[in-house]
């Protein structure tokens, strides 16, 4: 039997969508080992960001307070203790998803951005973390995270 190429395209198709080796199935699973840290995680754990009032402008810059940003850091603490060589450092948050810039004196900061569309999509937030970490020697003396996000 003689199946139109075009059939045949669409059920090739259809099986690299609906099956997924094992290996890549299983990097889906909250409790997987191989999962580790991520930026990603860490932002969904964010509670919502409120409502904003009209009177506030598009390009006004919301910072979260430090309360929610707890655990967030306790996370990026344990993974970056301090000691850390800031090579190391910076490939763990790399890992993460964040970009990293080479170390201004004695400092390296690290970024990590994303959007999030709240209530059916009339806007946008856009989402800014940042962590610094002061080096000594190269070396990881302290970690600090700050997160921030605009409505568009």
């Amino acid at each position: 039997m003689k199946v139109h190429p075009i059939l045949a395209a669409i059920f090739s198709v259809t099986a690299m969508i609906t099956t997924t080796p094992l290996h890549a199935q299983e990097a889906f699973y909250e409790d997987h080992p191989d999962r580790g840290l991520r930026f990603a995680d860490m932002e969904f754990a964010m509670p919502t960001d409120p409502l904003l009032p009209s009177w506030v402008s598009f390009s006004h810059v919301i910072h979260t307070p430090a309360q929610y940003l707890a655990d967030a850091a306790g996370q990026l603490r344990a993974a970056i203790p301090t000691g850390t060589d800031a090579g190391v450092a910076a490939a763990t948050l790399i890992k993460a998803g964040a970009r990293c810039a080479q170390p201004a004196g004695e400092v390296l900061t690290c970024r990590y951005r994303d959007v999030e569309t709240p209530w059916g999509g009339e806007y946008f937030d856009a989402i800014n973390w940042t962590v610094t970490m002061p080096l000594a020697a190269g070396r990881v003396t302290g970690l600090t995270v700050t997160r921030d996000w605009t409505r568009r």
